[in-house]
């Protein structure tokens, strides 16, 4: 994905959770265009509604966590329910699917959506 002013390129699935066994059992390029959007750094960019993205915050930890706590989910049910490669990559789709609809209707972000005030030196 090239760059765009105004936005930053999110991984719907985190890079930091490509070696998820789940993950690696289905296969699935972390950097392909259905685990990748672009997400506005501010308000003011687009739909107010929209979830953000500004680099690592608070809010992008507590995405990762959700995330990987949604994978560790679905691992356990791919084990019980003994789901073959292409099951897999159906149901993390999907995931994917949902997380990409939350966050462009603002339900979940990786930034809040006022830049913080930049410090002053002493």
């Amino acid at each position: 994905m090239p760059t765009k002013q105004g936005y930053q390129r999110q991984h719907i699935i985190p890079f930091s959770l490509r070696k998820s066994p789940i993950f690696v059992k289905a296969g699935m390029d972390i950097n392909a265009a259905g685990n990748m959007m672009y997400l506005p750094v501010c308000e003011g960019i687009d739909d107010i509604k929209r979830g953000y993205h500004r680099g690592w915050t608070k809010e992008h930890e507590n995405y990762n966590i959700m995330v990987n706590n949604k994978l560790g989910d679905l691992q356990r049910q791919s084990i019980r329910e003994n789901w073959d490669k292409v099951r897999t990559q159906k149901e993390l789709s999907a995931l994917q699917l949902k997380l990409r609809a939350s966050l462009n209707t603002g339900a979940l972000t990786c930034a809040s959506a006022k830049i913080p005030a930049k410090k002053k030196r002493s």
